[in-house]
């Protein structure tokens, strides 16, 4: 009776054993090559949007420059002609 208790204790240890090998083993396995393919696939995606998402910066920053621009030019304008409409109010003022 002992050794059939002993022979039953052995049997589960090594079949415990086996199953904790089996589960470690296969945790330092990593990605499976379907999971693998799947991020490769991802990152090709993600590096398409990057450059997309570059090249909008790129051109908005150009557009941001070039309205820079044209607001200093508009603002010179506006400057210009205030200076303009106040001497010309104070001449008339000065005529009357």
């Amino acid at each position: 009776m002992e050794l059939v208790f002993l022979l039953i204790g052995l049997l589960v240890g090594s079949l415990g054993a086996w199953l904790v090998t089996k589960y470690r083993h296969a945790s330092r396995m990593g990605l499976t090559s379907e999971e693998a393919e799947a991020m490769r696939k991802q990152i090709g995606d993600l590096s398409t949007d990057i450059a997309r998402a570059t090249q909008a910066n790129t051109m908005l920053s150009e557009n941001l420059r070039q309205s820079t621009i044209d607001l200093t030019a508009e603002r010179g304008k506006v400057v210009d002609l205030s200076t303009d409409l106040s001497r010309a109010q104070t001449e008339s003022q000065n005529l009357q």
